[in-house]
């Protein structure tokens, strides 16, 4: 919750600067977007073999225009879950207590994006990505009885690996005004990861100690296929 915040925080500051230097430009050499993204993130190759199924999640993206020309760069941040688990017991004092254990990917990539020239009524575009992949499988016993999610007893966190990634991107932009400040985005990424390690959920599992027992750690490359349905917005429209 701390990266997140600081990562919120980060991109409010960076509003404020931006809107201060440009109140003093009045030219926006420097046009800045920022775009929210819901995600499907599929496993292909080795990395499918051990984690047969999507991960869901979203994103943030800010981009920054350069001098008004066809080039963009920015910055992309994403986290997809990749499973959950959750037992229900009752302890020796009589308290209903959950074990709760999630396998997420948490990725941050630096872009350059490309945009041909056209008189289109939508926009096509083409991004080239580097940046780290961060895996990690957080287990928590929660009283939900006494105090809801919030009441966390214990926390562990397992399988933190992080890993070289690259990857490319085509996209598409529809204008949701006349005046292209906010558009609905559609894209799809192709990421190639090197090695990391991950807990993957078992089809067949016992829990016997706690919901970890309900993932296998797994080894591989970890490529991927993206999906991404968002809507990007002017930042001074905001």
């Amino acid at each position: 919750m701390k990266k997140y915040l600081l990562l919120l925080f980060f991109l409010y500051s960076i509003q404020i600067v931006a809107q201060e230097n440009f109140e003093e430009n009045t030219g926006d050499q420097f046009p800045m977007f920022i775009g929210i993204y819901p995600s499907v993130s599929a496993p292909i190759g080795a990395f499918n073999d051990n984690m047969n199924r999507a991960g869901f999640g979203g994103g943030i993206e800010f981009l920054v225009n350069i001098k008004q020309s066809q080039f963009y760069a920015g910055f992309a941040s994403n986290i997809a879950n990749y499973g959950n688990e959750t037992y229900e017991f009752v302890d020796n004092e009589g308290f209903t207590l959950d074990w709760k254990t999630n396998s997420s990917l948490w990725d941050n990539h630096l872009l350059i994006q490309y945009e041909p020239l056209m008189q289109k009524e939508f926009q096509l575009y083409v991004q080239g990505k580097i940046g780290i992949n961060h895996f990690f499988t957080v287990t928590k016993l929660v009283d939900e009885e006494t105090g809801g999610e919030n009441e966390v007893l214990e926390r562990y966190v397992d399988g933190k690996s992080t890993t070289f990634s690259y990857g490319a991107s085509v996209g598409a932009l529809i204008p949701l005004d006349k005046d292209w400040h906010f558009m609905l985005d559609l894209r799809v990424s192709y990421l190639r990861g090197t090695k990391a390690s991950y807990y993957s959920k078992l089809n067949n599992f016992t829990i016997l100690g706690d919901t970890l027992d309900a993932f296998d750690l797994q080894e591989s490359t970890t490529n991927m296929l993206r999906l991404e349905v968002g809507v990007l917005a002017y930042l001074w429209a905001l």
